[in-house]
């Protein structure tokens, strides 16, 4: 992976677990299984946080 960029000191909870998910989402390809692991939880919340967050879930939808 390249670097990235951290959400600003104002951000929300939930945007910087938003931005960490898709981040995470993206060095993997789109693998929800790998990013559940990697993120320490398990398939089904993370699908749950997938649908909160309105996040692409396939690797080609996962913005570059």
């Amino acid at each position: 992976g390249g670097a990235t960029t951290a959400p600003p000191v104002s951000a929300t909870l939930e945007e910087v677990e938003r931005a960490h998910i898709l981040a995470t989402l993206k060095a993997l390809d789109g693998n929800i299984s790998q990013a559940a692991l990697r993120l320490g939880i398990s398939r089904g919340t993370l699908h749950v946080k997938i649908k909160q967050y309105a996040l692409a879930t396939r690797a080609a939808d996962v913005p570059a």
